[in-house]
């Protein structure tokens, strides 16, 4: 979700997960302002009966969005 600094919110993307069919989901471009801020939540499913961290394996929880910024420039240009 874009939280604008107006107050006003748009959601970027929302679905389900498949782990079979990892992919991009390409947005338009989007201007984000000086005050707005991006906020990503996931929600898990654990069916292991054990408790399941974040990280990079398969076997790990890995809850990541990707963002890149146009113009390039500044420190970074992709964000986690």
């Amino acid at each position: 979700v874009l939280h604008r600094a107006s107050g006003r919110e748009q959601v970027l993307g929302e679905g389900d997960f498949d782990f079979a069919e990892q992919r991009r989901y390409p947005l338009d471009l989007i201007e984000v302002r000086a005050g707005d801020y991006v906020e990503y939540e996931c929600t898990y499913e654990n069916s292991t009966g054990r408790t399941i961290y974040w990280g990079e394996r398969v076997t790990d929880e890995m809850c990541l969005v990707n963002l890149y910024r146009f113009p390039a420039g500044g420190e970074t240009l992709c964000f986690l």
